[in-house]
């Protein structure tokens, strides 16, 4: 009787464990939804707004590319066309037009905060969700930096749901694109320009192998008359072609090369 009164009584403690581990893990998993309230879709919404960041950022870093710095097309600068391309001089027979790297990161930065807007589309996708959104001043930051882009946007955002409230705020993303590197390449090839205007070679200095490769990127060029050669240096968003285009003009007339 003692040795089943024993079992009867360990079963019982047994039951009882169980018990208050269930209830504490009832009790753990109450609390974590009582400090998320109703948000359930809040992974979501930082994910939307990180995927728009992503996506803007890279389309303005497209449109970078394709004008050799400019984000929007530089209307102030003489262009050339050809095979239905227009381009910006960046270097026009003495003037450097080539931007700096701070005025990318300022006009991209200016870009993505007026069409990540565009793209979060004031988050009516949650709004059917029965989500209330007070939005605050979109503030980009970029940042050019060797091997990858920086991208940075402060974005404060007051989410609520029934009486519910939290706070949406910082969104980043690292792009890896050697978009610095092109940039040093474009500087290498106009200040040689500048050089061969200034000078009295007969030949331009333009034997920039040893640059491209200690920036490890390929690069080509095409002459477009006598004066013009138009410089497509590639590279790569990830595992993604991408093109870093620009032009120069020379003062002098070229020789056949």
């Amino acid at each position: 009787m003692k040795k089943k009164s024993q079992i009867t009584l360990f079963i019982l403690l047994g039951g009882v464990i169980l018990i208050i581990i269930f209830f504490l893990f009832v009790m753990r998993e109450y609390e974590a939804k009582t400090e998320l309230g109703d948000f359930e879709d809040i992974k979501d919404i930082n994910f939307f707004v990180g995927e728009c960041l992503n996506a803007v950022s890279v389309r303005g870093l497209e449109f970078m590319g394709l004008h050799g710095g400019f984000v929007e097309f530089p209307g102030h600068l003489n262009t050339i066309t050809t095979s239905n391309t227009e381009l910006p001089l960046h270097y026009d027979e003495g003037a450097n037009n080539l931007p700096r790297v701070e005025d990318m990161e300022s006009e991209l930065s200016e870009y993505i905060e007026h069409e990540i807007l565009l793209c979060i589309d004031g988050f009516n996708v949650f709004k059917e969700r029965g989500y209330e959104f007070t939005e605050q001043e979109v503030n980009a930051d970029v940042r050019i930096e060797g091997r990858s882009v920086y991208t940075e946007i402060d974005y404060p955002v007051e989410v609520k749901k029934g009486e519910e409230i939290t706070t949406i705020s910082a969104f980043n993303k690292n792009i890896p694109l050697k978009l610095e590197r092109m940039h040093e390449f474009a500087e290498v090839v106009v200040n040689k320009a500048l050089e061969y205007d200034e000078g009295d070679e007969l030949i331009p200095d333009l034997d920039i192998n040893s640059y491209i490769d200690d920036f490890e990127l390929n690069y080509d060029y095409y002459p477009v008359g006598f004066q013009t050669i138009f410089w497509q240096v590639e590279g790569f968003v990830g595992e993604k072609p991408y093109y870093f285009i620009f032009s120069t003009r020379f003062r002098r007339e070229l020789p056949h090369w």
